[in-house]
């Protein structure tokens, strides 16, 4: 469940595919019913490929149009999050043992389809599916893996992106999906909205119902010193709602990542992502209720945000500027009537506001609210107030969180955030010297003249 930045285009999360907690749309006609239950088949794919797996985006390392089929023996696997990396010898057309990175699903998706660490061991004969380099470099992502005894281990995430395109195809075949449908239509909407709650309770793991890793809206123009803060960052667009995608390209100060150049946002070296990107990301989130403070707690991060709510006030003036910048700042919270008003101030300034790398100044004041629309409903609100970098407050579009149901966060028996298979931790050792060195770099290189 937990990732950097998905390469979905935002409106085919937030328009076509249903999200864990939403209620499905009662179509009647012909037509609408096949369309519905095209969406209920890529919904349960899309469930089934976790984010773990869909953080990075792989147009710029493979050929997503090419399939190659490779035989050989398993050298090494990697059992972790956020990738599952299968290392295979494979003899080339001389003869010669070549060693293969394959870069699979995470672990969550992968326990889910039944596998787990000791599935593939050393020197066991696979066959593997695979969207080679686009450089030809001896790295790949899986589309499948063939065992010895005809099973296969599939990428359902490279499935939901085989599908999402031909969808006007499937629309004469799907109804095997009737199933599924009802299946996971009673599943998902078991958290009956006419059910009592209380709106100061936000007790319970939620999720943004629609992939957007920005405030929502174009941002007003930059002042002078924002544009300075600005330079340097190079931003993209997966997880960017279109309109302000389009906006950030036709800006003269956002420069995007495309054309051999790579974003260089700091959470792709295993950096806090800071706030509030790491709210916007399409990851879970629980909250927690104490009788001084709400715990605001991350999947992705294996994060912990204290919003206090004990009186105390927002720090300002020279007691701000004692306590220094914080990736995730300093946090205070207090009702108004039925809504959850925070202010969050001291903000690091090297954590990007969104993917598109728009700056935010030490002196900025965030602010949050948070409305309890129903039993399966939170609604978000982000104002950024920052006069030093924008010429006027920076409103957000509003958000809306789901209530994820117990059963989509256990595993195994064991229920919550953090259970192994869903842990979300961007590990160095992993992301930059696992992932980054061997397959990003590996399959981005220029190719040997």
């Amino acid at each position: 469940m937990t990732g950097h930045s998905r390469n979905v285009d935002t409106q085919d999360r937030g328009d076509i595919i249903p999200t864990r907690s939403s209620k499905l749309p009662e179509i009647t006609d012909r037509k609408g019913e096949q369309m519905r239950r095209i969406s209920i088949l890529l919904f349960v794919l899309s469930v089934l490929a976790t984010p773990l797996y869909a953080h990075h985006g792989r147009s710029a390392t493979y050929d997503m149009k090419k399939r190659v089929t490779l035989k050989g023996t398993v050298a090494r696997v990697d059992w972790r999050n956020p990738h599952v990396v299968i290392w295979m010898d494979v003899k080339d057309e001389t003869g010669k043992v070549v060693t293969w990175g394959f870069e699979n699903a995470g672990v969550s998706q992968l326990a889910q389809e039944g596998y787990n660490r000791n599935t593939l061991k050393v020197g066991q004969e696979i066959t593997a599916v695979v969207n080679p380099a686009a450089n030809g470099a001896p790295a790949a992502i899986v589309v499948k893996v063939i065992l010895a005894d005809g099973s296969e281990m599939r990428n359902r995430f490279i499935t939901l992106a085989t599908v999402l395109p031909v969808i006007s195809v499937l629309s004469a075949g799907v109804t095997n999906a009737q199933d599924d449908k009802d299946k996971f239509k009673a599943r998902y909407e078991s958290n009956a909205v006419n059910k009592e709650f209380d709106p100061h309770d936000f007790t319970g793991i939620w999720e943004m119902t629609r992939l957007d890793h920005t405030l929502g809206t174009k941002p007003p123009p930059l002042t002078r010193a924002g544009i300075e803060a600005m330079k340097g960052r190079i931003g993209d667009t997966p997880g960017v709602p279109r309109p302000v995608a389009d906006a950030a390209r036709a800006s003269t100060e956002v420069q995007l990542a495309g054309n051999g150049i790579r974003s260089n946002a700091p959470w792709l070296e295993c950096n806090p992502m800071g706030f509030p990107r790491l709210m916007n990301d399409d990851e879970p989130m629980e909250f927690i209720i104490t009788k001084d403070k709400i715990l605001q707690v991350f999947q992705w991060e294996h994060r912990i945000r204290y919003l206090w709510t004990d009186g105390r006030q927002l720090p300002s003036g020279q007691n701000l500027e004692n306590l220094g910048p914080a990736w995730y700042g300093h946090s205070v919270a207090k009702w108004d009537g039925n809504t959850l008003v925070v202010n969050t101030v001291g903000l690091d300034e090297r954590a990007w506001l969104d993917n598109l790398g728009y700056p935010k100044s030490f002196h900025a004041r965030l602010e949050e609210t948070w409305k309890r629309v129903d039993y399966n409903t939170l609604e978000l609100q982000l104002t950024l107030y920052d006069p030093e970098y924008y010429t006027a407050p920076y409103v957000g579009a509003k958000q809306t969180f789901k209530r994820v149901p117990d059963e989509d966060i256990s595993y195994f028996g064991w229920k919550g955030l953090f259970a192994g298979i869903s842990e979300g931790i961007c590990a160095p050792m992993n992301e930059v010297e696992g992932y980054n060195k061997g397959f990003r770099d590996l399959g981005q290189a220029k190719p040997k003249q």
